[in-house]
């Protein structure tokens, strides 16, 4: 009898151990499959932020270009501006020479007419030069963030220091 019991176990124990091993292996096969799809929904989303970052990298490329531009621009205003001041130290510089040569109070009781005249006419070429720059500032606006890709910055125009008198010179109707 035991022959026979051994007869009919060793085949149910090798086919319950085969159905065992059929049964973690579907297990481990489920198990990969889920985490195939779980990687290839991964992989999708990896490829979608790819491409928005490399949308981000061009925007930022681009924004960079605009602003090393608007850089440039500003440094040959400067430069521009530094040479306008240059002028007028030598122009002041000049003026003081003029100016340390003559005694102004001998000037002034010999022809005040005269005197007068050229402060006036230097008065309102100083006004007309303020009203310039003050016109210009006042068009002049920060750029914003929109701006960063076609900014536009207003730059000085040379020849902008006095140039003689526009103002007529209003000496006879004072007199």
């Amino acid at each position: 009898m035991q022959a026979l019991a051994l007869k009919f176990l060793i085949p149910i124990l090798r086919y319950g151990l085969g159905a065992l091993v059929l049964w973690f292996a579907w297990e481990k096969y489920s198990d990969h499959r889920d985490n195939v799809d779980i990687m290839r929904e991964n992989l999708g989303k990896y490829a979608a932020a790819e491409v928005a970052n490399i949308e981000l990298v061009a925007n930022l490329n681009a924004q960079i270009k605009s602003l090393s531009e608007r850089e440039a621009r500003q440094r040959r205003e400067i430069e521009l501006n530094q040479e306008d001041i240059e002028k007028a130290n030598e122009y002041k510089n000049k003026v003081e020479k003029v100016l340390a040569k003559h005694d102004m109070d001998n000037l002034v009781n010999a022809n005040p007419t005269l005197m007068e005249g050229i402060i006036n006419r230097g008065t309102a070429d100083v006004f007309r030069v303020f009203e310039q720059r003050s016109e210009a500032l006042a068009n002049f606006r920060r750029p914003t963030n929109a701006d960063v890709s076609s900014s536009t910055v207003s730059t000085t125009t040379e020849g902008s220091e006095p140039q003689g008198s526009d103002v007529e010179d209003n000496d006879s109707e004072r007199h």
